[in-house]
């Protein structure tokens, strides 16, 4: 059950996360990491000069020329001054990294998830935690522990940044186990900030009418009513109700500690429509609602749709075009699909790719047949085959054979283009068709 969890959460966190779309790097942070970058190389440079003063050192006991020996120590005498010519230049930048050229401004960068939230991040072996985040390019890695205790979930959450020490334990909290949700609800309301280097902001929000539902970075506020708290920067705001325009914007929140935001939804304009299917009733959705079963007539939103009509296991996607032309009642035609599209294509997908095989199969008897039948032909007129009745025989065989092959290559490949056309037919009824508009008399 742990295993489970430590799986679980993990990737349920991931998907919390995965709404931040950047973050604002601060001066110490930038700082740090440039002069963690300068120091590291320095290190490998000095490790490295260490390594050829090593090597010649052991020039000198070994048993080559003095010629050779004097060669080879002249090479790694330029290679050990090459590298302290870097050793210094990195010292000089390492000095005025920390004085002229220190880091003073904020910069905004993307936050990424390690392979875009699929996998969980495992650090390299046999080196420490912080070059392995270093040569990864990883900004920070959230860990922590679940524990039992005495039937509630605890769970310990630590930010490691890679520069610095491990901060202390930045979240810790139990829950029953049927509480997660909310758990993970709290743990990525202390993350966010630590995250983004943003600030917590409170936003009040005043929506007419009451009913309508609130939702703040595609996530359902479950009472718009109460003051929320957000975190300083973007944030999408999108505000619907049933018979009502939807509203969205983006909204920054960036100044202030507190915000008011007002939005009243227009009422939705709508027309009459009278839908008919013909001799085959269909039950009629909009926008995940159902309006009726065909024939029927029905007030909907005055605006262009994408309908869904069901006729038993039969779905087809309309378009509603919208008109303010048409005075009254409109009546019109949805041209329902008389079998199940998914099914229909499936069938017809194998039926092509058996065509297909059956087309590749008949290439190679078809070519082969009609090479031997050439070839005989062509050893038969140039005299090197006799002209016996038993040769003759042989060469019209291959030849029936070759023109028998061929046929048969011919009707396969016209049948493989027929099956081609049915299955474009039938992939075709999965465009959303347009209503007709229907007088009547």
């Amino acid at each position: 059950m742990y295993q489970t969890h430590a799986e679980v959460l993990p990737r349920m966190l991931l998907s919390y996360l995965g709404r931040i779309s950047a973050r604002n790097v601060l001066p110490d942070e930038t700082q740090s990491r440039k002069l963690q970058e300068l120091n590291d190389s320095r290190i490998q440079y000095l490790l490295e000069r260490n390594e050829l003063e090593k090597s010649r050192d052991v020039l000198l006991l070994s048993d080559a020329t003095r010629a050779s020996k004097k060669k080879s120590r002249r090479d790694l005498d330029k290679k050990i001054e090459e590298k302290n010519v870097l050793i210094a230049e990195t010292e000089e930048a390492i000095l005025r990294q920390k004085n002229e050229d220190k880091i003073v401004e904020e910069s905004l960068k993307d936050l990424v998830l390690w392979k875009d939230g699929k996998e969980l991040y495992k650090p390299m072996e046999k080196v420490s935690l912080a070059r392995s985040l270093a040569k990864d390019g990883i900004s920070g890695l959230v860990s922590g522990t679940i524990e039992d205790i005495g039937g509630y979930l605890l769970i310990s959450v630590t930010l490691d940044t890679g520069y610095g020490k491990t901060r202390d334990i930045l979240f810790r909290e139990a829950m029953p186990y049927d509480g997660v949700e909310e758990i993970l609800g709290r743990l990525t309301a202390r993350l966010v900030p630590e995250l983004s280097n943003r600030r917590p902001v409170t936003v009040t929000f005043s929506i007419e009418p009451p009913e309508a539902k609130l939702f703040i970075d595609e996530r359902l506020v479950p009472d718009h009513t109460a003051p929320v708290t957000l975190f300083s920067g973007e944030h999408a705001i999108q505000v619907s109700a049933p018979d009502y325009e939807t509203a969205e914007r983006t909204a920054s929140f960036d100044t202030l500690d507190r915000y008011t935001v007002s939005v009243a939804l227009k009422p939705l304009q709508t027309v009459i429509v009278a839908f008919e299917t013909g001799e085959r009733g269909a039950d009629v959705f909009f926008e995940t609602r159902h309006f009726g079963t065909t024939s029927f007539t029905a007030e909907i939103p005055a605006k262009t749709l994408i309908g869904e009509a069901l006729h038993g296991d039969a779905r087809t996607y309309f378009i509603h075009e919208y008109t303010d032309t048409t005075e009254g009642t409109r009546s019109v035609i949805i041209p329902v699909n008389r079998v199940n599209t998914e099914q229909r294509i499936e069938r017809q997908r194998k039926v092509l790719y058996w065509s297909l095989g059956l087309l590749y199969c008949s290439l190679p008897v078809s070519m082969i047949s009609r090479g031997i039948a050439m070839n005989k032909m062509q050893a038969y007129n140039d005299g090197r085959i006799e002209p016996t009745q038993e040769n003759i025989d042989e060469i019209n065989n291959w030849v029936m054979v070759s023109d028998i092959s061929r046929g048969v290559s011919i009707a396969l490949g016209v049948n493989f283009l027929f099956q081609l056309v049915r299955y474009l037919i039938a992939a075709d009824q999965t465009i959303p068709k347009y209503t007709i508009e229907h007088y009547k008399e």
